[in-house]
């Protein structure tokens, strides 16, 4: 029976206080959920960038690809939010070096922290080349 009276009290309350704290906190707590599902989907950009870049890394330094076929398919398989990403490679002594590097405002979905962050996304990956 308390229970219902409490009930009961609450929807009888209509001294407005409760709604304008609601319109106060609502607009902080979307904006946090936003910056949360952005930066989520930034690990996940990295994430499958890096395992990209490894596979095409691998590829070239076992010689199963060339360095132009490695960078294509970084391009080609790396694509995240339908931008592709931007990749390098280098050769220094007996080690191949495959970069990719997205700008986190293209993998932003909500877009509150792809205006924050100033920096690209990267991932880099260094192979023995086999055979050297």
């Amino acid at each position: 029976m308390v229970r219902l009276k409490q009930a009961h009290d609450f929807l009888e309350d209509e001294d407005g206080t409760s709604t304008v704290e609601f319109v106060m906190w609502v607009p902080i707590f979307v904006l946090i959920l936003g910056l949360v599902v952005d930066i989520c989907f930034i690990f996940l950009a990295q994430s499958r960038m890096y395992d990209v870049t490894a596979d095409a890394a691998r590829c070239w330094a076992i010689g199963a690809c060339t360095q132009a076929e490695a960078e294509q398919k970084v391009a080609r398989d790396g694509a995240f939010n339908g931008t592709a990403p931007a990749s390098s490679s280098a050769i220094s002594g007996g080690a191949v070096t495959l970069t990719a590097s997205l700008d986190p405002s293209q993998v932003s979905v909500v877009g509150v922290f792809g205006w924050v962050a100033s920096n690209n996304i990267t991932a880099s990956v260094t192979q023995i080349k086999e055979g050297f």
